[in-house]
């Protein structure tokens, strides 16, 4: 291996070139800082009073989601929704996700699940049903 060069002795940088130098670098580093920075939404510049901080104002997101005028649920809809899962939308939800890809950390494609259905359906139930009951996903 190589041992890494020295500093040549005796050897000083004229300073008004090293002021050019960090002058012109920090003004491509500003702009390239500038470019990289993803635009501040609308949504953002209502919620946040400084994006760095990250603090959220909750007051300020009710009264823009408000500004929204989103529908809302019938009480039939959100009492379906709130129910336990049943094995057909399982089965449903099966069919309609993208084949060959690993949706979660397990790796595990969706063929593996679809085609070992008949004995996944009823634990997957189990698995579902009580993450919902208890409102916390398994470990």
């Amino acid at each position: 291996m190589r041992a890494a060069p020295s500093p040549r002795r005796g050897w000083c940088p004229d300073p008004r070139s090293l002021s050019e130098a960090r002058a012109l670098l920090g003004a491509r580093a500003e702009r390239a800082a500038e470019s990289r920075a993803p635009p501040r939404s609308t949504l953002t510049r209502h919620v946040y009073r400084d994006p760095h901080e990250g603090r959220i104002q909750w007051g300020r997101v009710a009264g823009f989601l408000s500004s929204l005028q989103l529908s809302r649920l019938l009480p039939e809809q959100a009492v379906a929704l709130d129910g336990p899962i049943d094995v057909e939308e399982i089965r449903l939800a099966l069919s309609q996700m993208s084949r060959n890809r690993a949706p979660g950390s397990d790796r595990l494609p969706v063929e593996y699940f679809a085609s070992l259905a008949p004995h996944l359906l009823q634990p997957m139930l189990w698995v579902f049903n009580g993450a919902q009951t208890r409102g916390q996903l398994p470990a």
